[in-house]
């Protein structure tokens, strides 16, 4: 588990998305402001889109992998029309505003450390948000889609339907996760981790691999493939992020991670 905090030094310089990818952009922060949808709006557009994914994404073969063997894979989630809108959001981003993304922030042993190469924007930072139409789909529709599809497919996780415990964006120029949980435990509710990568440019040898560590199984390696969500217990599963190798002619490691609280502490049933 982490935590994020404001600093003025920015993400690297990236390469520059393709040309059917360019990000529109205003004068002031080279990003767009998106006022909320309203509620009534808001409740209809997630309540859709939570149905689509038990249909296409959480279904029962799917939920039964992540209560066996603690985790699935799903690609063509988004569409990939939509993943690469999201991508190139997100390096217009770290290309037109510095101030956007903040340094990964992490706790160990009661102190709190940087990580070297690894950047994100926590949405739930509304002045952050608020500047991206992207973002503001994540943060109100996307992510309480995802926790009401959770919610219903997967019923003895207990998990909490009202809301993502935490939605980040997170952009990785060259570093790695050594071998963690995200959840190490109370206070801890953290339950299930849905993380959906952004790159259409990934081949092999890039790095920045998904490594899964299930108990008393082989390990797992996923690539990072654009459009492709990996759903994980954030209580269960030892995983790792391998180190990003990429090119500096390529964009950087993209995704984004939606995290669903249990309504209680400890273990689920």
């Amino acid at each position: 588990s982490s935590s994020s905090s404001s600093s003025s030094s920015p993400p690297p310089a990236t390469a520059a998305p393709p040309a059917e990818s360019a990000p529109c952009r205003d004068a002031d922060h080279g990003v767009q402001s998106s006022p909320p949808p309203p509620p009534a709006t808001r409740a209809a557009q997630v309540a859709a889109r939570a149905s689509d994914l038990l249909r296409r994404v959480f279904t029962g073969d799917r939920a039964t992998e992540v209560l066996g063997q603690g985790w699935c894979q799903v690609d063509g989630f988004l569409g990939r029309d939509r993943a690469l809108e999201l991508h190139a959001a997100a390096l217009g981003l770290a290309r037109a505003a510095s101030d956007m993304f903040s340094p990964h922030k992490f706790r160990f042993a009661g102190k709190i450390f940087g990580k070297p190469n690894i950047y994100e924007i926590d949405l739930h930072d509304a002045s952050k948000r608020e500047r991206v139409p992207a973002l503001q789909h994540i943060f109100h529709v996307l992510g309480p889609a995802v926790v009401q599809a959770a919610h219903a497919a997967l019923p003895s996780l207990d998990l909490d339907p009202t809301a993502p415990s935490a939605i980040k964006l997170q952009l990785n120029a060259g570093g790695s996760f050594p071998c963690h949980y995200d959840n190490p435990g109370p206070p801890n509710k953290r339950r299930l981790t849905c993380l959906v990568y952004l790159n259409p440019q990934w081949q092999v040898g890039d790095g920045g691999e998904m490594e899964l560590m299930p108990f008393l199984e082989n390990q797992v390696n996923i690539p990072p493939l654009l459009d492709r969500l990996v759903v994980f217990r954030s209580d269960l599963v030892l995983h790792a992020v391998a180190p990003w190798r990429g090119p500096a002619s390529k964009p950087p490691r993209l995704c984004f991670t939606v995290w669903i609280d249990g309504k209680t502490q400890g273990e689920s049933k």
